[in-house]
């Protein structure tokens, strides 16, 4: 199947035609289209006659039709294939009729796999960018390396530490020390040491991403068989609630693999498909499903978990989880001035409700809820302006266009950059914005979440921070109770905010269908599904 050909059946009748309009029409050069159209003929899918002579027109005329002949090959595909297979050819630019025939017919496809094993699939519009837990920067990364890792401790919203990998700890006045459990085994089959854990946390004080936030650690060691000991450089107020963190999550390297101790085991991770197996011998509760399926699909394919134990029920009402998916915020950086950082903030300010219009819930709270802060007092205009860099990605598109249309009723100048998601995150390029709208979602703990997302080398604000303002207050974390950080991260949120670096947007929420047979749905990082809680209720005849 060639998605050009399928391009040009749409876009040109049988009849006269231009070889030039048609090069545009499919981005390709004269020659590369004549090359096609000559092979296109022999298929028999077409005949074409290049016009000889000033002013004569090329004939072209369609033998078969092609769109309707790819949507048969796909839908033979989607009986005999792979669903990783016949989906990636949703992502051709297929006519609305046949595009929805499709969607129908591949998601009745996720729940017609007979099969003994309990296996759940779950759409994937796009690739995971990461499976390595330190560089699991975002939200749906880190909820694939916390069902396929574990950590030593975990937390929950209200502050809890639950043992994961460690059993026990002690909290000293110069150490953080962990009592490993026994005979916990690494999907390879090997056994967890210390010398695993060792190594793990080390790279996390020296790797860019995370060496800020662990600067007050300054060794880890193993005293004795099963025990690990954080040694403090001075003091270190939250030791345990690194360890909580999906970065700091236990694996063992390989020279040509991870293997992690989770719930379950990374079979398979492409560009078409992602596949988790349940892990038998997990040193908790073996999973309930056998195998978790996410297959690429176009972006608006209905999200919803399906599973493939019986085929699906049309009548049947799926569960919908309605769940909080963080924050946006727009960020000034230093290079915009002062003066205009605030006129845009009042602007923002005065103009935010009017986000209900794009199906977004105004935040006039911050990131941690706080009360309001009042915005700056109104200002002028800056009479000179060079335009503002301003960063655009895929999600924040429709945000972008709301900001600049305010910005073009005050006559704004501005500059669009486009940038991919991947770029963003893992900041692959030398980023000089002046604006961007970033969304954040917290782990469990958002007192500490907080801290962290300021703090981590990928932090939008992690170059801005070195400003001996806002350093003077995240030199008091390590010092400070956990208790009393709430009142330092509201002080500290407060500053930027005064200071128009970071503007409060609105609050994102997402909705999941589960099928109406999957049961014990609970919520786990970042708002996910725990996969591993998740099971079938089996249909019994009567």
């Amino acid at each position: 199947m060639d998605p050009k050909l399928l391009q040009l059946f749409q876009n040109t009748p049988s009849g006269p035609v231009r070889i030039d309009e048609l090069a545009d029409i499919l981005a390709l050069s004269t020659k590369q289209l004549t090359r096609s159209l000559r092979k296109w003929e022999q298929d028999g899918w077409l005949t074409y006659v290049s016009g000889r002579g000033r002013g004569v027109l090329s004939q072209l005329h369609w033998q078969k039709h092609v769109e309707q002949t790819y949507v048969e090959f796909v839908l033979e595909e989607m009986d005999t294939e792979p669903l990783e297979v016949s989906s990636k050819y949703l992502s051709y630019n297929w006519s609305p009729p046949y595009k929805q025939q499709l969607m129908k017919a591949l998601q009745a496809t996720f729940g017609d796999q007979q099969q003994t094993r309990d296996k759940v699939i779950v759409p994937r519009r796009n690739p995971f960018l990461a499976t390595h837990p330190i560089i699991a920067a975002d939200a749906k990364s880190a909820m694939l390396v916390a069902n396929v890792y574990n950590r030593l401790v975990s937390l929950s919203a209200a502050g809890v530490f639950t043992p994961e990998l460690a059993h026990s700890w002690d909290l000293l006045h110069d150490r953080l020390r962990l009592f490993i459990r026994k005979d916990i085994t690494f999907h390879d089959g090997s056994c967890l040491t210390a010398d695993d854990v060792v190594y793990c946390l080390q790279k996390l004080l020296h790797h860019p991403y995370c060496q800020q936030v662990w600067q007050p650690i300054q060794a880890v060691t193993s005293p004795a068989p099963l025990v690990v000991d954080l040694l403090y450089r001075d003091q270190c107020s939250y030791s345990l609630h690194l360890l909580s963190m999906v970065t700091a999550s236990i694996y063992k390297e390989t020279a040509h693999s991870l293997h992690g101790t989770g719930a379950f085991m990374l079979q398979q991770n492409d560009e078409q498909k992602t596949s988790l197996l349940a892990f038998k011998d997990h040193f908790r509760e073996r999973p309930l499903l056998d195998a978790v399926e996410f297959i690429k699909v176009p972006s608006d394919f209905p999200r919803i978990y399906q599973s493939t134990v019986q085929p699906v029920d049309t009548t049947a009402v799926p569960h919908q989880v309605d769940y909080s998916f963080g924050f946006g915020i727009l960020i000034l950086s230093n290079a915009v001035p002062e003066a205009l950082r605030h006129y845009i903030h009042r602007l923002v300010v005065d103009h935010r409700h009017s986000l209900e219009s794009i199906n977004l819930t105004p935040n006039e709270h911050g990131c941690l809820h706080h009360p309001v802060i009042p915005p700056p007092a109104s200002v002028s205009l800056p009479q000179t302006m060079k335009p503002l860099s301003i960063v655009v990605q895929r999600y924040t598109e429709h945000i972008v266009q709301w900001l600049t249309a305010l910005l073009d009723q005050h006559n704004i100048p501005y500059e669009l950059h486009y940038l991919s998601f991947d770029e963003t995150v893992y900041r692959k390029q030398e980023q000089c914005y002046d604006v961007l709208i970033h969304g954040e979602v917290f782990e469990m703990n958002e007192q500490f979440a907080f801290f962290y997302f300021l703090r981590n080398g990928l932090s939008p604000f992690s170059t801005m921070l070195e400003d001996e303002k806002w350093r003077t207050i995240l030199l008091r974390y390590p010092s400070t109770p956990f208790e009393e950080w709430p009142m330092l991260n509201q002080e500290m949120e407060a500053s930027l905010i005064h200071a128009s670096h970071l503007i409060p947007l609105y609050y994102d929420r997402k909705q999941t269908q589960l099928s109406s047979d999957l049961m014990n749905i609970q919520p786990t990082q970042f708002g996910y599904i725990d996969l591993s809680s998740l099971w079938i209720r089996p249909t019994i005849e009567a």
